[in-house]
Parts: C-alpha cells; structure tokens; sequence
C-alpha cells in the first residue's frame, strides 16, 4: 500500500483529500480496513471512516462501485488500479 502518496502523481477530484487516496489504493488492493490500520498507522474505525466518506462523495453504494467510480473518474499516472 503506498501510504505516501504525493498529490501531484494524482489527477483527482478536489473533494479527495490525500488521506482517503491512500485508503483508496489500499481498497484497491484488496486489503481489509484492519489491515489498511496497520499500513496507515490509523485504527480500522478510522479507515471504515474514510471509506465512508469516499461512498458519499464517489455517490456509490458499495466497495465494488467505488472502484468502479475510480477507472472511470480517476487518473493516476502509475498504474495502480
């Protein structure tokens, strides 16, 4: 998980704020919001926050959706989704 994430490598909606990328990438590779925790060095609550917050502000339902969201709305310029 690339928990150091430098803004400028993102082409992102503003609403996004660095720490919810990182969540994102983290989402993206699978892993679980306790272990998202121990990546981030932030409890799994916290992540389940930012998780919630990148729901509402992607307009999704679920986890799937949210990914979903990202190959169509997000660039990156290296691939990690």
């Amino acid at each position: 998980c690339h928990h150091f994430l430098n803004e400028k490598n993102w082409f992102f909606p503003k609403e996004f704020s660095t720490r919810e990328l990182e969540v994102l990438v983290c989402i993206s590779e699978g892993l679980t919001n306790k272990q998202t925790g121990k990546k981030l060095f932030i409890s799994a609550i916290t992540v389940e926050t930012h998780r919630s917050k990148l729901l509402h502000k992607a307009e999704v339902n679920n986890t799937i959706e949210l990914i979903k969201y990202c190959i169509k709305n997000l660039r990156i310029k290296y691939d990690i989704l």
